[in-house]
This record gives C-alpha cells, sequence and structure tokens, in this order.
C-alpha cells in the first residue's frame, strides 16, 4: 500500500475513519452476526429479501453453461439459484470480503449437496482476483454500501465481465438525493448501531457512476411494499415477543433481548414511515440492469 493510501480518509456514517479502517469495521459488523444473518435477514425484511433475489435470478438471464459471479455473496443464497440455472457446465464463483460470512455459505451450500459448480473465494469488491473478461454476468445484492471505493469496485466488476456481460445491482434509494447516514450524538443509537458507515444513494446515482456499463433497465420498487413488511414484522414481534427475545439475546448476548426487541420495533417503525411517505414514491428499492459494451 502507498503512503497515499495510508492518508486517505472516508465516512463511516458522518466519521471519518481511515480508508483501510472502514473495511475492518464493515468486516467486524459481519463477522459479529455471521452465524445468524440468515436468521436475522429474515426477521429484518419478514422474508421479502428472499423476493428481491428471485427478481435477481428472473431479470439477470443466467442461462446454462454460463460463469456467474455473486459479489458479497454471504451465506449462499443466489449462489444456490444460480448454481442451478448454470448446470453441470456452468460455474458460480461465491465471493464475499468477509471470511466468517464464507465459511457459513460453504458449510450451509455444502450440507445441502452444492459441491460440483460453485467455488468460493474470499474477495475485496475493490480489488477482484479475477482475469478480465472472465464471467457472463455478475450479482450484487445490497452489498455495494458497503464498500469503501464504490467507483473502483464498479471499475473492476465491468473489468471481471465479458464483453457483453451483465451486472445486477440492488439498493436502497432516495428519488433524488445522495447522503450519509449521521451517527453522531449519544442519542443517536440507530444511526450508530442500524445505519453505521452507510449511505442513501439517490436513484440516479449508480447510472452516473457506471463507467463503461450501459444501463439496459432499471426498476424502482415502490416504497410502500417495504414499508408494509415493516408494518407487519412490527406486528407480528408484538405478537410473538416471548419468542424473539431468546433469539435476539443468541444474537446480541445474554440480557441483551429485551433492549434490542425494543430497538427493532422503533426502527421498523421509523423505517415503515420513511418508505411509506409520498406513497412509496420517495425511497425505494432499485434493480439496475447494465450491460458491459462489445
Amino acid at each position: 500500500m502507498s503512503n497515499n493510501d495510508d492518508n486517505k480518509v472516508t465516512h463511516f456514517g458522518y466519521q471519518q475513519v481511515p480508508w483501510q479502517e472502514k473495511q475492518q469495521r464493515v468486516a467486524g459488523v459481519f463477522r459479529s452476526v455471521a452465524a445468524k444473518y440468515d436468521v436475522m435477514n429474515d426477521l429484518i425484511s419478514m422474508g421479502s429479501h428472499r423476493v428481491l433475489k428471485r427478481m435477481t435470478l428472473e431479470l439477470a438471464g443466467v442461462r446454462p453453461g454460463q460463469k456467474v459471479l455473486d459479489l458479497a455473496g454471504g451465506t449462499g443464497d443466489l449462489a444456490i439459484k444460480f448454481s442451478r440455472l448454470v448446470g453441470d457446465s456452468g460455474q458460480v464463483v461465491l465471493a464475499d470480503i468477509n471470511a466468517s460470512m464464507l465459511q457459513v455459505g460453504r458449510s450451509r451450500l455444502t450440507d445441502r449437496g452444492y459441491a460440483g459448480n460453485i467455488e468460493y473465494v474470499q474477495a475485496d469488491a475493490e480489488h477482484l482476483p479475477f482475469p478480465d473478461n472472465n464471467f457472463n454476468a455478475v450479482s450484487i445484492a445490497f452489498g455495494l454500501r458497503n464498500v469503501t471505493d464504490k467507483d473502483q469496485a464498479l471499475r473492476d466488476m465491468t473489468r471481471v465481465l465479458k464483453p457483453g456481460g451483465k451486472l445486477f445491482v440492488h439498493i436502497f434509494c432516495h428519488r433524488n438525493l445522495t447522503y450519509l447516514f449521521e451517527t453522531e450524538g449519544e442519542s443517536n443509537w440507530m444511526g450508530r448501531y442500524f445505519f453505521t458507515g452507510g449511505m442513501m444513494p439517490s436513484y440516479d446515482w449508480l447510472p452516473r457512476c457506471a463507467d463503461r456499463l450501459s444501463l439496459e433497465d432499471r426498476w424502482a420498487v415502490n416504497g410502500t411494499h417495504y414499508g408494509k413488511t415493516l408494518e407487519a414484522w412490527l406486528a407480528l414481534a408484538d405478537r410473538k415477543r416471548q419468542t424473539l427475545i431468546p433469539l435476539l439475546e443468541e444474537c446480541y448476548g445474554a440480557g441483551q433481548g429485551k433492549l434490542w426487541l425494543q430497538r427493532w420495533r422503533m426502527f421498523f417503525m421509523a423505517c415503515a414511515e420513511l418508505f411509506n411517505y409520498g406513497d412509496g414514491e420517495e425511497w425505494f428499492v432499485g434493480h439496475y440492469l447494465f450491460r458491459r459494451e462489445e
């Protein structure tokens, strides 16, 4: 690493941290939740993240015999489905920067019998260890928000795509604003625990950053869908309070279940208001399908 890199800083929320330190902090967050990541994803989204991933599969157009990179693939939800689509003659590379997440994914997929056409690689999205023109498709589902240098990551994803290859991304976004999440202040526990290190991009932000990629299509999934999910979770959490407290203690530590249930309740109430605002046209989920130019 050059001295230049040593002196660079970036945001972790509104906090300025050394460039490399953000990667370490993000890695620490995912290392701490790796074993319970799928459970927490289902809790957070009431299973809606699986619906969004099915959309990824339908729109990415992956075919038998192709080679697919599932980047920031975590515990392998998408990799399983890509594996079925490419078949024995194809290959799926499940890549994640976090070794703990990758190990959970490997164990999970191996236990389910997915071994023949899936490779596991610990990789930084900014410096992918793959040759040029290597993949027919690259997918990154929500992982881009945790990358420090997003422009560099997009350049490297473009590099490893074959000419004509497809890149599929989905992210939470705002209709026209890009902003960082604020984490300063003793009372700002929601920003600190739920949004630290992140940003909310505008709907136009990603196409403007995609240098050598052509935007084939994009879809805005109305925010009220996510708002309804959050409201349903709140109602279910109130009904299943005694079941959820021990589960949350497994994730956050003994004696922390009641506190974290209340924090999650407040988080869901706040986010439901956010995504329902303006009839779901202000904040929503953006899906993007790019094509690398020939």
